[in-house]
């Protein structure tokens, strides 16, 4: 995530879904997306971020 934060692209790790069944990365996806000034900080805006659907568009 790093790497893709310095280079602009879509986090490729928001393909990887937690085991947890909710269908989303884990926790710390989000809490690094955060700390990496690529999310918002309120879960509710996480949510419509829409990062998976831009990695799709690029890996296509």
């Amino acid at each position: 995530m790093h790497e893709d934060a310095e280079q602009n692209c879509p986090f490729i790790a928001a393909l990887i879904v937690s085991w947890r069944g909710k269908g989303l990365p884990a926790q710390g996806f989000f809490d690094l997306a955060v700390a990496l000034g690529r999310f918002p900080a309120d879960p509710v805006l996480q949510a419509e971020a829409g990062e998976f659907e831009e990695v799709l568009a690029v890996i296509g």
